[in-house]
């Protein structure tokens, strides 16, 4: 018997395992459907997957619209509540805001592999977004794109750029011996020579005295949850405290903050609570791409996971266009231009301009602490 992509991921519990929690966007089109001819958003949304996004590429996700220049809206499932993001119009590539309340991105098209079509072009770019995304990209069926010539197309549009050569970097510190963790995970002590690439986050030196409880513990390595993190710097602050007073900061931000003491990068808001010396610590919170820096005292009480919240002030944005527009910011209606020093999170924002005969435009803006932002659209070019 033979089973398209989405069948075997409705009916194998390994498939669907990856998924389980996960908020799911499903890319489909006409042909998108299931063994019985169940399109796929039908039968995913009724196998008890969370569907929190769809998209459409040319023709649309249910056929509605088949001229086959017809550029098509975005809209909302009149059946299932969720936003119905068109790739066939304005915008040929999710954008970060379409794919802020997703964490994995369903790929279910059928195609015939001729070069006129447009649905492989839409797939690179959906691979392109979900990669810039970090979220994973799942394809569950291409028909015929296994063809020659729709083969060589679908490979020269996703084909990767070349990976940056590693540098190496030589870590010391005063006392050999302290522990380095590279993106939250061991990887050696010093003295060290590390090779690292533009993909490493951070670098961290925990001090050998509490690295040693941190090191003995597998799961930091793997651990990927705030809660689970929290733990194990606990457990490496409590038996760290009986030989060295050592205490943690958990910070919670809405934006990711690099932490320094002094010209000293103790860590970042990703990388989990910042272990350091129990007393009371001058300490630097700063997102330079956000334009953000703030200056804070943290005491650290030995022994003690202390939770701290940073909170960055909203930042300003202004907006018009040509000859007008209605305005919607991150799926948020805010009014008709002209619009002044609107009061936004940092940030990069999606921006719609809606004009009643003239159609659409999207702009992306990113909002910053030490700048007002500006975007300006015209609906005449």
């Amino acid at each position: 018997m033979t089973l398209f992509g989405i069948d075997r991921l409705l009916i194998d519990p390994d498939l669907r395992k990856p998924l389980e929690g996960k908020r799911a966007a499903l890319l489909a089109h006409p042909a998108s459907v299931t063994r019985d001819l169940t399109h796929s958003l039908d039968a995913l949304v009724a196998s008890g997957l969370n569907v929190s996004a769809v998209f459409g590429p040319q023709h649309g996700v249910r056929g509605d619209l088949q001229d086959n220049m017809m550029e098509s809206p975005d809209f909302t499932d009149p059946t299932y509540g969720v936003p119905v993001f068109s790739l066939y119009g304005a915008t040929k590539k999710p954008t970060p805001a379409m794919l802020r309340n997703v964490d994995v991105l369903l790929f279910d098209i059928q195609d015939i592999g001729v070069r006129y079509y447009t649905y492989i072009s839409t797939m690179g770019l959906a691979m392109q977004a979900a990669a810039a995304a970090r979220i994973p990209f799942v394809v569950l069926g291409l028909g015929l794109i296994s063809l020659v010539e729709g083969g060589i197309i679908a490979a020269m549009a996703m084909r990767p750029a070349a990976a940056p050569a590693a540098s190496t970097v030589v870590i010391e510190s005063p006392a050999a011996g302290d522990t380095v963790l590279v993106d939250g995970k061991p990887a050696g002590t010093t003295p060290l020579k590390l090779a690292v690439s533009s993909g490493t986050r951070a670098i961290r030196l925990i001090p050998a005295v509490v690295s040693t409880s941190i090191v003995s513990t597998p799961s930091v390595a793997a651990a990927s949850d705030q809660a689970e993190k929290d733990r194990q710097a606990l457990a490496a602050i409590t038996a760290a405290a009986a030989q060295q007073r050592s205490g943690g900061v958990r910070i919670n931000s809405p934006i990711e903050l690099k932490v320094l003491e002094g010209d000293r990068v103790l860590g970042t808001t990703a990388d989990g609570p910042i272990v350091t010396t129990a007393g009371t610590h001058q300490l630097d919170f700063m997102n330079s791409a956000l334009g953000f820096r703030v200056h804070q005292a943290v005491t650290i009480r030995a022994g003690v996971l202390t939770a701290m919240t940073v909170t960055p002030p909203m930042g300003r944005l202004s907006i018009n266009a040509e000859p007008w527009a209605q305005v919607t910011i991150d799926d948020k209606p805010i009014g008709d231009t002209p619009l002044a020093n609107v009061a936004v999170t940092l940030g990069e924002h999606e921006v719609l301009f809606r004009h009643p005969q003239l159609g659409e435009r999207r702009e992306t803006v990113v909002v910053r602490a030490d700048a007002p932002a500006r975007v300006i659209t015209s609906f005449q070019r």
